[in-house]
C-alpha cells in the first residue's frame, strides 16, 4: 500500500512538473506573439506572430493530453522538451528582432520599378505549366517508399512542377491588387480551382497557411492595408481549432459511405467540440510524443543529427527525381 501510494505521489509530482514547464512554454510563446502583434509595427505579419501561431495550434492539444500521460514518456522527457521548445522561442524572438535592426534589402526587391505587364505574362506561363503537371498528377500511380511513406519516382517530380500553379497565382494577385486587372483576377481564379479543392476537401495545412499568407501579405505590400489585430487572434485560435479536427474533416470528406452527401451536410458532421475533447484527453497524434522521445535519446546518448532531416527536407521540396 505505502508503494502504491509512492507511485501516485510520484505520478502527482511528475504531472505537476510537466504542466508547469508546458505553462512557460506558453507563456513564452504568448509573449511574443503579443509583442509582435501589439508592438512592433509589422503587428501579426511578422513572422514570430506566425511561428508562435503555428507551435501553440500544434503543441497546446497535444502538451495538455501527454502531460499528464507520464507513463508513456522517458523520465524528465517532457520537461526537457518544453524547456529545449521555450528556449528556441526565446531565440527565435531575439534572433529575429537583432536581423530586422540590421536587414538591408536587396536593390532589386526595394525597387518599384517592377514591368507588370512582363509580371502578368510569366503568370500566365506559371498557372499554365502549374494546371498541366496537376492534371499529369492526378492521372498517375503514386509511388511510396517502402520504409517512409513519402512519394517517390515520378510523382515527386510532378509534385514539384505542380507548385508552379502557386507562384503564379501570387502574381495574378499582385497585379490584380495593385492596376485591379481583370486579367489578374480571371487568372487568380483560375489558380483558385485547384488550390481550394485541397484546402475544402482534403483539409491540407500547407495550402491553407500558404492562401492566406498570400492574401494577407499582398494586402500588405500592394495595398498597404493591415488587418485588424483581432482578426490574427480569431485566425491564430481558428488555426488551433482546425488542425485538432484535421483527421475528422479529412475523414468525413472523402469517405465511400458518405458520398451521396452534399459538402456543407458531411461539414456539419464534424464535431469540432468532440475533436478538441478527444484531443486533450490522448493527444490526437503522435507529433509531440516522438518528439519527447527524440529530444530525450539526444539527452541521454548525446548523439545529434546536426540539421540532416532539415537537409533533407529541403531536397525533398526542391529537388526533384532525388
Amino acid at each position: 500500500r505505502n508503494r502504491r501510494g509512492r507511485e501516485i505521489a510520484g505520478k502527482e509530482v511528475g504531472v505537476n512538473l510537466n504542466q508547469a514547464f508546458l505553462t512557460i512554454f506558453i507563456t513564452v510563446t504568448l509573449l511574443m506573439m503579443a509583442y509582435w502583434l501589439y508592438r512592433a509595427p509589422s503587428r501579426g505579419y511578422g513572422f514570430p506572430f506566425f511561428a508562435g501561431a503555428i507551435a501553440l495550434a500544434l503543441v497546446l492539444p497535444q502538451g495538455i493530453a501527454f502531460s499528464h500521460q507520464t507513463e508513456l514518456m522517458p523520465p524528465g522527457g517532457f520537461i526537457i522538451t518544453m524547456l529545449f521548445a521555450s528556449l528556441c522561442t526565446v531565440a527565435l524572438w531575439a534572433g529575429f528582432a537583432a536581423g530586422l535592426r540590421n536587414a538591408r534589402i536587396p536593390g532589386f526587391l526595394a525597387s518599384e520599378k517592377w514591368d507588370d505587364a512582363t509580371l502578368l505574362r510569366s503568370a500566365k506561363v506559371f498557372i499554365a505549366l502549374g494546371v498541366f503537371f496537376n492534371l499529369w498528377l492526378n492521372r498517375i500511380d503514386i509511388q511510396r517508399d517502402p520504409v517512409s511513406g513519402n512519394w517517390t519516382g515520378l510523382a515527386t517530380i510532378l509534385n514539384f512542377f505542380s507548385q508552379w500553379l502557386k507562384i503564379g497565382m501570387i502574381m495574378a494577385l499582385y497585379i490584380a491588387l495593385k492596376k485591379g486587372s481583370r486579367e489578374g483576377w480571371w487568372l487568380f481564379g483560375v489558380a483558385m480551382i485547384f488550390v481550394l479543392p485541397a484546402i475544402l476537401i482534403g483539409g491540407r495545412r500547407a495550402d491553407i497557411m500558404q492562401l492566406l499568407a498570400a492574401v494577407l501579405f499582398s494586402l500588405w505590400f500592394v495595398r498597404h492595408r493591415a488587418v485588424p489585430r483581432f482578426l490574427f487572434v480569431a485566425m491564430a485560435a481558428g488555426m488551433s481549432l482546425f488542425l485538432v479536427a484535421t483527421g475528422m474533416f479529412r475523414g468525413i470528406m472523402n469517405s465511400p459511405d458518405l458520398q451521396h452527401l452534399s459538402y456543407w451536410e458531411k461539414l456539419s458532421m464534424v464535431d469540432w467540440s468532440m475533436a478538441w475533447s478527444q484531443t486533450l484527453e490522448t493527444g490526437g497524434g503522435g507529433e509531440l510524443l516522438n518528439c519527447v522521445y527524440g529530444i530525450s535519446a539526444a539527452d541521454e546518448l548525446m548523439k545529434f543529427d546536426f540539421g540532416i532531416p532539415l537537409w533533407n527536407l529541403i531536397v525533398w521540396n526542391f529537388i526533384h527525381g532525388q
